[in-house]
């Protein structure tokens, strides 16, 4: 499976799992991970992903030695997002999801939406712009992994309350 991948396709790729790290503690000796709690961010790269199921592998400590990737590499990859705040942020889902399926998308509010993996933003604006969505800002910005596992955290409590939705 990894010998049609590059180092540049798992960089794009990359995004956290949180897993249990008591439970997995002979895994986690095989894989670079971060401990918060009594949990462990390890690292998944997405190889394709639809509304039925996810295709995807955990990053190992050989993947990382054959690739030439170093944790501070998969962190950073993990880390950045790319926020928008539009005037109607459904529309923009969908025409986000129909236009780049394997960017992960996080609904925030009624006009902010969070892309994870993407690289560059400007394809996205233009887009955007030739449907008649109005953007009132965009750019990319740099979460650290507590924050990531505190909004993740607020973000499953507010869905179970009828709020933010994650997608």
């Amino acid at each position: 499976m990894t010998a049609r991948l590059d180092k540049r396709t798992i960089l794009m790729k990359v995004e956290y799992q949180m897993i249990n790290a008591e439970k997995n503690e002979a895994r986690l000796t095989e894989m670079p991970h971060e401990r918060l709690l009594d949990l462990a961010a390890i690292y998944r790269v997405i190889l394709s992903e639809d509304a039925e199921r996810k295709i995807s592998f955990a990053v190992t400590h050989s993947l990382c030695e054959e690739y030439k990737i170093s944790r501070e590499e998969l962190a950073k990859k993990c880390n950045d997002y790319f926020q928008i705040e539009v005037d109607d942020v459904n529309r923009t889902l969908a025409l986000v999801t129909e236009a780049a399926p394997g960017i992960q998308a996080e609904v925030c509010d009624r006009r902010c939406l969070r892309l994870y993996g993407i690289k560059e933003g400007a394809w996205l604006n233009q887009l955007l712009i030739e449907r008649h969505i109005q953007v009132f800002s965009s750019g990319f910005h740099h979460m650290d992994l507590e924050e990531y596992f505190l909004n993740r955290m607020d973000g499953a409590r507010t869905a179970e309350e009828g709020g933010r939705k994650n997608v």
